[in-house]
């Protein structure tokens, strides 16, 4: 069973999420529920403090049905920590990871740390963006698949991890130590579509450019947070969800926008 956890960080795009959530278990991370919701999808469960989720949209999720996991304010987790934990305990063999990323640094590598928590635990793992692809390789042979030409990074989550082979690639390494203090393993290439990483110890390797946004899609994005602060300056008062919710009307309540905001001028 594939299972995604969808957290309250920078929101992956409407492609992105709507991909990774068909045909999955859809676990969302507190606040998330309300990006999953304004794409049309229905999570399977949320759980969190709900700190950051409005009281309406909770009150819906539970009309709706959708499992409630409440946990106090004050706790040892964090909410991606616990969503997982959940994924885990209903069974999941495959866990994605979005919503992972944004301003947020503490929470990034916060959320790291759940992806070493579940490569633990011995499922397949992945922590998506728009932009990247990560996975961690501990203590194997394995294959790093993409597109010829395809950059691809590596960095060490430890102190003692060797690279016994990495070839296929541009710059190719052979009984190499990565230290956490020499960014070494950064911006390397693929030869071909396959490259070979040996490894002994735990190395993130990273993807660039695995998922591509279309330029029309992040030209739309941000004609909409113009669009949205544009309501908040016309009128102070406004909260964003306030604004966002004037916007739906406007574009017949659509959430991802495409051909009505092609008629909004910045």
């Amino acid at each position: 069973m594939k299972a995604l956890l969808l957290g309250n960080g920078e929101p992956p795009s409407a492609e992105l999420f709507r991909r990774e959530a068909e045909g999955a278990l859809v676990i969302c991370a507190d606040g998330a529920a309300e990006f999953a919701l304004e794409h049309g999808v229905w999570p399977a469960m949320a759980v969190g403090d709900f700190d950051s989720l409005d009281a309406d949209i909770l009150t819906r999720l539970r009309e709706r049905g959708v499992q409630i996991e409440t946990h106090p304010a004050e706790k040892d987790d964090t909410d991606m920590q616990l969503a997982a934990e959940r994924a885990l305990k209903l069974g999941a063999e495959h866990i994605v990871m979005l919503g992972c990323g944004g301003k947020r640094l503490d929470h990034t590598l916060g959320n790291m740390q759940v992806l070493a928590f579940l490569r633990e635990a011995g499922v397949k793992a992945e922590m998506i963006d728009d932009y990247c692809v990560t996975r961690l390789v501990k203590d194997e042979r394995t294959e790093i698949a993409g597109e010829t030409g395809g950059e691809f990074s590596l960095v060490p989550m430890g102190e003692n991890v060797i690279i016994r082979e990495m070839s296929g690639v541009k710059y190719p390494l052979s009984d190499y130590r990565l230290v956490q203090t020499r960014p070494l393993g950064i911006s390397n290439v693929l030869l071909g579509e396959k490259a070979v990483l040996e490894v002994e110890g735990c190395v993130a390797v990273i993807m660039v450019n695995a998922f591509e946004v279309p330029e029309e899609t992040i030209r739309l994005r941000k004609k909409l947070e113009l669009a949205e602060e544009s309501y908040i300056a016309a009128d102070p008062s406004f909260t964003l969800e306030e604004s966002r919710e004037r916007l739906a009307k406007i574009f017949d309540g659509r959430t991802d926008y495409p051909k009505h905001m092609m008629d909004l001028e910045p």
